[in-house]
């Protein structure tokens, strides 16, 4: 009588592991699915309704950018000086630094991120672990631009120069503003 006591144990034991194992398989694919918003699997796609710029270039959309005008989003309130250096490096890998004063605390603060190819997909900037940057509008000499992320009201406009003629930025306002991005609540950023 004692082997079929044992038997029994050791069915009940092989379901318990059986029961633990789906419990681990179940747990790690509700990890794994909450992370992939975070491993760049954001679209990579403009705002619905909007294309990028059809004579963007990233050539010569390479250097440094001063964030002019923006819609205040919590991660940015606070900082001013914003750039971003654009640039393709010697072994063809693309990346950009992110560099802004912050004004509560006193010091910089940024960031270097890799970009993939954006030969692939002209006028998005595809950063890897962030939001893509879209470029909407540029002005033929590629020193004033509108550029947003997944929405419109994550949109700013920025310039080669920190203060941009004031008869294209205004062409540009108008342009972003007849896409829809909500200018007239937008913020000015001190670029000194």
């Amino acid at each position: 009588m004692a082997a079929p006591v044992q038997t029994s144990l050791s069915l009940q034991s092989a379901r318990q592991n059986v029961s633990k194992k789906r419990e681990i398989r179940f747990l790690g694919a509700l990890l794994l699915a909450s992370l992939l918003p975070l491993t760049g699997c954001v679209s990579s796609l403009p705002p619905k309704g909007l294309r990028t710029a059809n004579n963007f270039d990233a050539h010569r959309f390479q250097g440094t950018w001063h964030e002019i005008l923006r819609y205040n989003s919590r991660d940015e309130a606070g900082l001013t000086r914003v750039t971003s250096n654009y640039r393709q490096q010697a072994d063809g890998k693309w990346v950009v630094t992110d560099r802004a004063w912050k004004n509560a605390e006193g010091h910089w603060v940024g960031s270097t991120t890799s970009i993939k190819d954006p030969d692939k997909s002209p006028g998005t900037f595809r950063l890897m672990f962030h939001k893509p940057r879209h470029v909407i509008v540029i002005d033929n000499d590629h020193t004033l631009a509108l550029v947003c992320g997944p929405n419109q009201q994550d949109f700013s406009i920025i310039s080669k120069s920190t203060d941009p003629d004031a008869a294209r930025l205004e062409r540009i306002m108008t342009q972003a503003q007849a896409a829809g991005f909500p200018v007239r609540e937008a913020f000015w950023v001190p670029t000194k």
